[in-house]
């Protein structure tokens, strides 16, 4: 069919290749989505599309990053501290003493589930009413105890992508999608050459 056309099979491969791509990345963030409770725009943020080239007829969904800041996982501020959910099947979990703020005078932009790398001392029947800063004063907690400050962190997207029940669910749907791709491009090249 396609032989009597010039460069044919490499562009309806390539063209096939890449509208499989983007399905394939739907289908992963919509899989991820059903495991952990991040946004669907922040899981899609971490995956990233390899294309094919009319040269190089390959291409792959590949997600990267670091763990994603605690802040993504439902975070929700208490009295006692901080409380998340990861997992949308789990319970929610309490980081005592943790709270949502920024690091470092820069703003909103880098807002985090905070804890102190120190953890707070423990409180006698005196002090349990005092507020950390008057435990200060009264030199019951040193200076240093306040800083440094641990950003905490939940699972890589990349994890949960090569879970092998989330890598199986997306590869069923993107061999018919790719097939599916093939006969409409290979039609669309057909008809531009009657």
């Amino acid at each position: 069919m396609l032989s009597g056309i010039k460069n044919a099979v490499p562009k309806v491969s390539m063209r096939a290749i890449n509208k499989t791509l983007t399905g394939v990345r739907t289908d992963a963030v919509e899989e991820i989505s059903n495991i952990i409770t991040p946004t669907k725009k922040i899981i899609r943020s971490t995956i990233s599309l390899h294309k094919a080239t009319l040269y190089k007829l390959s291409a792959s969904v590949v997600s990267f990053g670091r763990p994603l800041p605690l802040l993504h996982y439902l975070a929700k501020p208490t009295k006692k501290g901080v409380s998340v959910k990861i997992k949308r099947a789990g319970k929610r979990k309490l980081f005592n003493h943790a709270w949502i703020g920024s690091p470092s005078p820069g703003g909103k932009a880098h807002t985090r589930v905070l804890i102190r790398r120190v953890s707070p001392p423990h409180r006698t029947k005196a002090s349990s009413k005092l507020p950390w800063k008057r435990m200060q004063k009264a030199g019951l907690i040193p200076k240093a105890a306040r800083l440094p400050l641990d950003a905490l962190a939940g699972p890589r997207v990349a994890d949960i992508f090569s879970n092998d029940a989330v890598f199986d669910a997306v590869s069923k749907k993107a061999w018919p999608r790719l097939k599916k791709n093939f006969d409409h491009e290979i039609d669309y090249e057909l008809s531009r050459h009657k």
